[in-house]
Formats: structure tokens, sequence, C-alpha cells
């Protein structure tokens, strides 16, 4: 009965080895040879149309979604509607605008449909259902519909909050590499310092 080995068949030095002889050819199709390329035409004999469910799409994909890049071009417009108004819209304008946001929002949703839930007979996972980064974005541009919008109205809130990640940017570095402030005086002066540095 043979003994079986850790040494691979290529690195036995009991095993014959068989020397390939070349043939002298090059590489890739011979002369003479006649290949044959499927040609692009207007005119197929079958058209079939595949409907895809991206409920059925592996998770943790991103996959392209109209309904955002319409929201991401509504979003910059009204930006710039609100910057020509002098900051503020009025009511008519604004809820003008909000119709069109609530009609991207309704494509998203039949873009975006809720996971399905699991067949009858299959054990259930325990906690919430997982849902598709799309769909969260989605629901919470649904479900903070006025906070999202409210630049349009109120004068005060910015369009972006890139202000208030950058004047606390500094702060979470500190935190990073030091962890923590030693004494209670040592936060106050670095808040007091970095608040004169932000307004400069």
């Amino acid at each position: 009965m043979r003994q079986k080995s850790s040494t691979p068949p290529s690195a036995d030095p009991n095993r014959k080895k068989k020397s390939k002889k070349g043939t002298g050819k090059k590489p890739g199709g011979q002369p003479g040879r006649v290949g044959i390329t499927l040609k692009k035409t207007d005119t197929p004999d079958e058209i079939q149309t595949i409907k895809l469910d991206k409920r059925t799409l592996a998770k943790g994909k991103t996959y392209k979604q109209k309904w955002a890049k319409k929201m991401q071009k509504l979003l910059l417009e009204i930006n710039e509607i609100v910057k020509e108004a002098g900051g503020v819209l009025n009511e008519t304008e604004a809820e003008n605008l909000k119709i069109r946001y609530r009609k991207i929002v309704k494509e998203g949703e039949r873009e975006s449909p809720l996971p399905e839930p699991p067949p009858e007979g299959v054990p259930k996972k325990r906690g919430r259902i997982k849902k598709t980064d799309a769909r969260n974005l989605l629901e919470r541009l649904r479900d903070f519909e006025d906070e999202t919008l409210r630049f349009m109205t109120v004068r005060e809130v910015p369009f972006t909050n890139n202000l208030g990640e950058r004047d606390i940017r500094m702060t979470k570095v500190q935190q990073k590499i030091s962890g923590c402030f030693r004494s209670w005086d040592g936060a106050e002066t670095f808040c007091r310092i970095r608040s004169y540095i932000n307004l400069q």
C-alpha cells in the first residue's frame, strides 16, 4: 500500500519527468485558419427582454440608481435657485420643488423596493431584514423631507454641513492621536484656540 506524502508530484525526485518538445510554431492562430466572429446587426432574428429583480442581487454591491442621480441633480438645482432668490423661497416656489422631490422619491420606491421576506418554511433570522444602501438612503430622504429641504425656507440653515464637519475635524484628530485631554483646563484651552483659528 502506497503511503501518502506531503510532497507534491512535481517535487518528487523519483518521478520520471517528460520533456516537452517544441513544435516551432508561433502561438495563436496558425496560417490558413479562418476565424469566425459574430457581427453586430440591426435586424436580429429574435429579441429577448430580461427583467432584472434587484432584490435577488448579491448584497453589498453598488448598483446604478437612476432615482439617486435625479435627486442629486434636483438638490443642486434647488441650491442655485435659493442663492438667486437671496437665501429664502416663498411658499409657492418651495411647494412646487417639494412636489418634484416627492416624485423622485416615488420613483426610488419602484427602483429600490423592500427586500422580500423569506419564504414559508425557511427559519427567519433574528433582527430586521437587511436593506441595500440605496434603500436606506431613500427611506431617510423620504422620512426626513422637512430636514433635507429646510434650507429652502430658513435662511440660517446651510445647504450642506461641510462647515460643521470641518470645525470638528481637528478635535477628532486630537482624540485619535492623544485619546483624551489630561485636564479640563487643557480641553478648554484647545477649544479656545480652535475657535479663534476657525474664525480666520
